[in-house]
């Protein structure tokens, strides 16, 4: 069993205690117990009674008797910066440059480097405006982005490489 497990059986058959006494009962040292106490009060299932001059010295009691979720979901990272910027080509098909920009969170030298690969190899095309340059998305490759090389840029989804077009 976990200590957290382990503290919540003492915690909740005590009712009232010391961060010593978690420390003695679960025979763990005082900045473990110190971060159960942390975790417990954070969720709202135990709550100080009597300040002491420390968490060790002071009181809790419980107050919530269900016990408290033992495992957590992991937060969802944000994705890598191609990552981005071609979730954006695939969600809009049709974007300028400062769309993709604003939308995937980039800096100018970034995006223009990746849309450049992208339209060399084909997978995008251009198309000159009255209000500027528009980009239109010609293949979608899948969820993964394309990563860019020297010759080309490779698709993570099927492994297939697409090589620069001569001319682009």
């Amino acid at each position: 069993m976990s200590n957290r497990t382990l503290a919540w059986m003492y915690i909740s058959k005590a009712k009232v205690f010391t961060g010593r006494q978690l420390a003695s009962a679960l025979d763990i040292n005082g900045q473990r117990a110190r971060n159960l106490i942390d975790f417990f009060l954070a969720h709202q299932h135990i709550r100080r009674i009597e300040q002491g001059e420390n968490k060790m010295m002071a009181k809790y009691r419980v107050v919530r008797n269900a016990p408290p979720p033992l495992t957590y979901v992991k937060k969802m990272r944000r994705p890598k910066l191609y990552q981005r910027l071609w979730n954006v080509c695939r969600i809009n098909k049709r974007f300028t440059l400062y769309d993709l920009r604003s939308l995937g969170d980039a800096g100018v030298t970034n995006t223009t480097a990746y849309l450049r690969a992208l339209v060399r190899t084909g997978l995008v095309r251009q198309y000159d405006t009255p209000d500027g340059k528009v980009y239109r998305l010609m293949i979608d490759l899948g969820p993964k982005h394309p990563v860019r090389s020297n010759a080309g840029l490779t698709c993570q989804n099927t492994g297939t490489f697409y090589p620069y077009l001569e001319g682009r």
